[in-house]
């Protein structure tokens, strides 16, 4: 009976990845990672969790988009300078990490991405972080540490489920707070070797005051 059942859950969890359904943190976990671009073409349906990391990749490879399933995408450690449009078919995407590659500006067609939950692009050459971070509504964790940032938009305080983010080892000198922000979930916040002057410091941590800073 319960081999039965097992089986049951098992049917039902793999029927819900290939209809295209979001997965939940915990079924995630137990999702196989794909590390092949080849082994991984071999039945694209079944393909929830792909980690390309340290690949040389110069482009993103087109083939990730026959997954439609896709929700975790690790791209780590290539030499990726842009995104291409077809991101936008990777409409269940819930992890995305492209940190250390050569990415100058944060691409448009995140927004797209409706149910991010990590967005990692630290250790690129951003400037700065225009106003479409705002309409990543479902982000929870913001890595853009190792960055050349000077500049956030206030936006990114429109983000109600954002719950950490790290910024250090930036070149800001301040970062937009206001009084009237929306980030009710946010527990730390990450801001180490910023040229931040002490009125600033201050501010940040007078307006968020139940979240823990670290300067």
């Amino acid at each position: 009976m319960q081999k039965c059942v097992g089986l049951l859950l098992v049917s039902l969890l793999i029927s819900v990845t290939t209809q295209g359904q979001l997965l939940t943190k915990e079924q995630l976990k137990k999702e196989k990672a794909f590390v092949s671009l080849t082994e991984a073409l071999k039945n694209p349906d079944k393909v929830v969790k792909l980690e390309l990391w340290s690949a040389d990749l110069q482009a993103v490879p087109l083939e990730i988009f026959k997954f439609k399933n896709l929700q975790v995408l690790n791209l780590n450690f290539n030499q990726i300078k842009s995104l291409p449009r077809a991101f936008v078919r990777l409409k269940y995407l819930q992890e995305l990490r492209l940190g250390h590659n050569q990415l100058s500006h944060v691409p448009t067609i995140l927004e797209k991405l409706a149910h991010l939950r990590i967005l990692d692009l630290h250790g690129n050459q951003l400037k700065s972080i225009p106003d479409n971070i705002g309409q990543l509504t479902q982000l929870e964790e913001l890595y853009l540490h190792e960055n050349q940032l000077k500049e956030v938009h206030s936006s990114w305080q429109a983000l109600t489920r954002l719950r950490f983010v790290n910024l250090s080892e930036n070149k800001l000198q301040s970062l937009p707070v206001s009084k009237n922000h929306q980030l009710k979930q946010l527990k730390m916040l990450i801001v180490v070797e910023n040229p931040i002057a002490d009125k600033a410091k201050n501010t940040i941590s007078t307006i968020l005051k139940d979240v823990e800073i670290r300067f």
